[in-house]
Formats: C-alpha cells, sequence, structure tokens
C-alpha cells in the first residue's frame, strides 16, 4: 500500500473535522428551530382559548346597594352572549345584583332611569380576575360593553 504524504493527511483530517463542525452546526440549529416552534405552537393555543367574563350590574346610593329594578324603571338590560340572548325587564331584577357568565362575544348594555341612584356595571376576565371595565351612569345615561370594545 502506498503511504499518503503528511499533507494529505492533514487535508483528509481538515476535512473530516469540518464535516464534524458542519453537521453540530445543524443540528443545533433544527433544535433550536423545533423548540422555537413548539414555543409558538403554545402561543397560539393560549390566544386561541376561549375567553370567559363574569358581569356584575348593581344599582347604587352612597356606595350602598339597592335593589336593581330601583334603576332601571322604565328600562331593561340587554345581555348577548355566544347564541344566548335576553332581555331582564325591570320586575324581574329585584335582586340587589345581575350576575352574568359572559363567552367570548357578547354585549351587554343598560340604561339608568333613576333620578338619585348610580347604575354601575363591572366586567372581570375570569381568566385573569382582572377587571376590564368598570363603569356607572347617572340618571338616562346608557351603560354598554362589548368584547369587540375590550
Amino acid at each position: 500500500m502506498p503511504r499518503k504524504n503528511n499533507k494529505n493527511q492533514n487535508s483528509d483530517k481538515g476535512i473530516v473535522i469540518g464535516a464534524i463542525a458542519l453537521f453540530v452546526v445543524v443540528c443545533i440549529v433544527v433544535g433550536q428551530s423545533v423548540k422555537n416552534t413548539s414555543e409558538t405552537s403554545n402561543v397560539n393555543a393560549n390566544f386561541n382559548t376561549p375567553r370567559e367574563y363574569k358581569a356584575s350590574l348593581t344599582c347604587e346610593f352612597g356606595g350602598s346597594r339597592m335593589v336593581l329594578s330601583a334603576c332601571l324603571n322604565d328600562s331593561h338590560v340587554e345581555v348577548r352572549s355566544g347564541n344566548f340572548s335576553k332581555i331582564y325587564q325591570p320586575y324581574q331584577l329585584t335582586v340587589p345584583s345581575l350576575e352574568l357568565n359572559l363567552k367570548d362575544r357578547f354585549e351587554v348594555s343598560a340604561q339608568n332611569t333613576s333620578r338619585n341612584l348610580l347604575l354601575r356595571l363591572r366586567v372581570r376576565d375570569t381568566n385573569s380576575g382582572q377587571v376590564i371595565y368598570d363603569r356607572s351612569a347617572g340618571q338616562y345615561d346608557v351603560l354598554m360593553v362589548a368584547d369587540w370594545m375590550l
């Protein structure tokens, strides 16, 4: 067998080392790419998770709650949430608070007809617990909130 000269042996070692280095770099890049893809999938999964909200409608005087119908004497409350839609009349609201469970797509509106009482609507994101809407209305003012407004 003919013996290779030292120059060719060093050249072959350089090619092998270069190929190994390239292989390692490709493995790192592919591994990072797979990791980023899984992180993106988790972010998208959280973004696509249906949101749920809890709305509370109250009638207040000096910080104390009154019967809700006192604020809605000549008015009503309209609620739409997902495929659900309902109108609440004052005679149905003889409680101090109307608690509503709302889905992703919702709309709530009510007009205060009381001269001396405040109608208050508060919406909380049930996933985070954060209050995302909190407004009060005086006489003839309308409270209205919808998912697209937030």
